[in-house]
């Protein structure tokens, strides 16, 4: 019986002994000849991109060897990818934690900067007496006559060390307001510690009888003096009492236009002007009346009074409608 063929033998032919795996790490197939290259298994041809990395590697760093460096020995020499990862984000880690401390310090210091600044400016503002209201720093203006400044300063003084952010112009001036003669008056701030006030004071308008001589008051009805006679160029005027005060003011604002509108002669003839708040009436020296009527077109009933006195004798004029006016 036919014995079947032993395999050949895996030695090399110098009796090396090496095997078959061994050989094809030469590049040769076991018991091949040094002919035309045979093809390469998988494991060959990672071995053989190993080998090139290698080499690339020692284009990269010139380091003489002796000889071929395989994978691992590669891999020991130039140091794994895992291993350069592993160095360098402890690094980079370490890095931005640091980053992150400064920025959080910085925040930090700005913030505090920041509450500084604003509670040293609601100190100087609220709290600081730099900032209030002092009475050497009370600017008067307007104040002449018979209402002097020093009342003007009187009359703020009670606002005196108050912060100037929280001072009320408006109450400042409804208290300088409350002086007799003060008839208008504004309020303002003067940083950094003042203020100014703007008074504008009540002028006599017309004269009113009063026991032992007049009472001068201005177009509002509000008395601003007395002395014993009827200084020249005021009406001699008939209000009603200080206890209608509505009707005493319009009264007073009625005489006041109307006499802006006499001429001077006819002022010259007027004995007194009288108002209920309503109706002007004008008593001339010769006795005669006159109706006047509101203080409406007063101009045009100057002009019509003055033809009627000269050209018609009358005890009594009537020209509350000046464009026909009455005479008896």
């Amino acid at each position: 019986m036919r014995q079947p063929p032993r395999p050949r033998s895996t030695a090399s032919p110098e009796g090396t002994g090496r095997s078959a795996g061994e050989q094809a790490e030469r590049g040769r197939a076991p018991g091949v000849g040094d002919g035309a290259p045979q093809p390469r298994t998988r494991t060959e041809e990672k071995k053989a991109a190993g080998r090139r990395r290698v080499e690339v590697a020692r284009v990269r760093h010139p380091v003489r060897m002796e000889g071929p460096v395989g994978a691992a020995d590669a891999a020991e020499i130039l140091g794994s990818h895992e291993e350069g990862v592993s160095e360098g984000l402890p690094a980079r880690l370490e890095e931005r934690r640091r980053a992150r401390r400064h920025l959080r310090a910085v925040r930090a210091a700005v913030l505090v900067a920041m509450l500084g600044t604003v509670a040293v400016v609601v100190w100087a503002v609220f709290a600081s007496p730099l900032l209030r209201l002092s009475g050497d720093a009370v600017e008067v203006q307007g104040a002449t006559g018979a209402l002097s400044a020093d009342e003007v300063r009187a009359a703020v003084e009670p606002f005196e060390g108050t912060p100037l952010v929280l001072l009320d112009t408006d109450e400042v001036a409804r208290a300088v307001s409350a002086l007799p003669l003060a008839r208008d008056v504004t309020v303002a701030r003067d940083w950094p510690d003042g203020v100014r006030v703007g008074v504008t004071v009540r002028t006599a308008a017309m004269a009113v009888s009063a026991d032992g001589g007049v009472q001068l008051v201005d177009d509002q009805g509000v008395v601003v003096g007395e002395q014993a006679e009827r200084p020249d160029g005021l009406p001699l005027a008939v209000l009603p009492d200080d206890g209608q005060a509505q009707a005493r003011t319009q009264a007073a604002g009625q005489i006041g236009t109307v006499w802006a509108a006499l001429p001077e002669d006819l002022r010259a003839q007027v004995g007194t002007i009288s108002s209920d708040g309503a109706q002007v009436t004008l008593s001339l020296a010769g006795g005669q009346t006159v109706r006047w009527g509101t203080e409406e077109d007063s101009d045009l009933k100057a002009r019509v009074l003055a033809v009627l006195l000269a050209q018609r004798p009358a005890t009594t004029y009537d020209v509350s409608v000046p464009t026909r006016p009455v005479t008896s």
